[in-house]
């Protein structure tokens, strides 16, 4: 099951609007301190570009549907195990979360990188 929702995962990020992808790791990549001769700094572009291309997947259009949404209007499952893992990667959400404070309770405040909303979290 965990292979199937995988391989659906990555599938739907066809359906993802890639110019909304590219904005979004450019501005997180634009506060990076990226030198072309550094190894690491690939390294950090493609997690900046993968990490994008996962909150596209879930971020609901302005329609309200998410890329997932669009694979499984596209895709009939063929058996019971493809439609269970369908179900179940609609039903998940992914959310990048930016702290924006700490307290010594443990009590966190973050803001939804998807969504812009901040809430508390502990």
């Amino acid at each position: 099951m965990q292979k199937l929702i995988a391989e659906f995962g990555i599938e739907a990020m066809t359906f993802t609007a890639k110019p909304k992808v590219e904005d979004t790791a450019h501005q997180w990549l634009a506060r990076a301190n990226l030198n072309p001769d550094d190894p690491h700094s690939a390294d950090t572009v493609a997690q900046a570009l993968m990490l994008a291309f996962e909150l596209a997947t879930f971020a609901p259009s302005l329609s309200g549907s998410t890329a997932i949404d669009r694979l499984v209007r596209q895709r009939e499952p063929s058996n019971g195990e493809e439609g269970a893992a369908l179900e179940a990667l609609q039903q998940a959400s992914f959310r990048l979360l930016r702290i924006r404070s700490f307290d010594r309770d443990g009590v966190l405040l973050v803001e939804d990188l998807a969504t812009g909303r901040t809430c508390v979290d502990s």
